[in-house]
């Protein structure tokens, strides 16, 4: 049976943020009520109801004289407040510039014009980002398409200042857009060129400014490979150029790593140790790869997986060790001891990888998986001593991967069935296979190197 929406997003949250929605709640429901109840029920078992297959056996104890159906009556109800709770705890961690807008609307739309021209009047934007330029812009539109008279009062001042925040809004944008038509059109192998071409024609005509400066030259950098320009870059970026928790700074670290790999995978010197570590540990200290205050254990684990490429075994311990407790997990030992195995395993330690894969309890269905692919590829390694053990470890993770196919997305099961299938076949055939005729692989790029040694 599919978990209810209310229960996976509930899932999500922190024991900080499971008070607040308890208090949320309460203010509609006492505890005393059916649905304070069923809401204490839910809170009560928050660690361990995303782990049940059937809710209903446990609604029939607990709740005797309820059916299911009134229960999941309930449920749909507190979905509701739940999802207003989201929208304004998403309003509170936003810049004051939302609220600020939302006031100016509040106070427009009830005629009260003087405070609403007030509120605009001391609205500050907080730095040059979409967020802000989309803030600034709606707040003329918000005035100029109004009965504020005030647009009047300005003359062509409201509309010059409507267009000129459209433009730069506009320009910012596509400056953004511009670099990922280019990088996600050569990853899926997508010809963007249309919009480009587009793009590059109206910023043409938009008037210039130094606001979309970073974005440009990170374009130009991901195109031609220049070395120098990338330093300068990151050094800008380290810099703080970009507003702090803005999505500039977000995407632009993405595409900082994305260009490192690209010049990996070309073959050009860098020490990318050094770039890495810079990036990752800038990262980390700011809360670029963070949601809240804490990372998901799937961020963490690629961000893993990148440094292990790269740094020592005992670098990336160091690395996982400092900041594990900043993922909100319901298992953090799992995700741990997956970020150990995973570490073991870039580095050859395939005995330590199936020392740290025995957990029972993981904080969803991936990365369990990846501790399972990670503990049947230690095992295949060291098939020659325990034959056993990796047979037994391919056929109960394939029926297993088969069980939970309906909680994966398509590429992540072909990628994990393939996985199985690949390693059963250099186990029957040797090493002289088209690993091609398997993709996707989740191991791939572990496979093709086993192969090639």
């Amino acid at each position: 049976m599919a978990t209810p929406k209310l229960v996976q997003i509930l899932n999500t949250l922190t024991e900080l943020e499971w008070k607040s929605v308890k208090s949320h709640i309460h203010i509609y429901h006492s505890r005393d009520t059916d649905a304070g109840r069923v809401f204490q029920f839910l809170h009560d078992h928050r660690s361990e109801i995303a782990d049940w297959d059937d809710l209903e056996p446990k609604i029939a104890k607990v709740f005797k004289s309820m059916s299911a159906k009134v229960f999941y009556n309930y449920l749909s109800s507190l979905l509701k407040l739940v999802q207003h709770w989201l929208v304004n705890d998403e309003l509170d961690t936003q810049s004051k510039s939302y609220f600020d807008l939302l006031y100016y609307k509040a106070l427009s739309k009830r005629g009260l014009y003087q405070y609403a021209d007030a509120v605009k009047l001391a609205h500050n934007r907080e730095g040059i980002s979409v967020q802000e330029l989309i803030v600034s812009w709606l707040f003329n539109f918000q005035e100029y398409y109004s009965h504020n008279p005030i647009k009047y009062e300005k003359k062509g001042k409201a509309m010059i200042e409507l267009c000129s925040s459209f433009d730069q809004m506009n320009a910012h944008m596509m400056q953004m857009i511009m670099i990922e038509l280019h990088s996600w059109g050569d990853i899926q192998k997508i010809d963007y060129s249309t919009f480009i071409n587009q793009y590059s024609s109206v910023l043409e005509t938009i008037s210039s400014n130094e606001d979309n400066q970073y974005f440009d030259d990170l374009k130009n950098c991901y195109l031609s490979n220049d070395l120098i320009l990338y330093d300068s870059l990151v050094k800008r970026y380290i810099s703080k150029e970009l507003p702090a928790g803005s999505i500039e700074e977000v995407v632009c670290m993405s595409y900082l790593l994305r260009i490192i790999k690209r010049f990996k995978l070309s073959g050009l010197e860098l020490d990318y140790n050094y770039y890495y570590a810079k990036l990752y540990d800038f990262g980390m200290d700011q809360g670029v790869f963070m949601t809240h205050g804490s990372l998901t254990p799937v961020a963490f684990r690629n961000i893993i997986n990148n440094l292990s490429s790269f740094q020592s075994l005992d670098q990336t311990q160091v690395f996982i060790d400092r900041w594990i407790n900043k993922i909100n997990s319901r298992y953090i030992d799992s995700t741990r001891n997956v970020c150990y195995a995973l570490n073991f395993l870039k580095h050859g330690h395939y005995e330590k990888v199936l020392l740290y894969t025995r957990d029972q309890s993981y904080h969803d269905v991936e990365e369990k998986s990846l501790a399972r692919i990670l503990q049947l590829v230690a095992a295949f390694v060291s098939r020659e001593k325990e034959y056993d053990l990796f047979v037994s470890l391919s056929e109960s993770f394939g029926t297993y991967i088969k069980r939970n196919k309906d909680q994966m997305s398509s590429d992540n099961y072909l990628g994990l069935i393939n996985s199985v299938r690949i390693l059963n076949e250099i186990d029957k055939k040797g090493k002289n296979i088209d690993p091609t005729k398997f993709d996707p692989i989740y191991i791939g790029q572990w496979v093709r190197k086993h192969i090639k040694e």
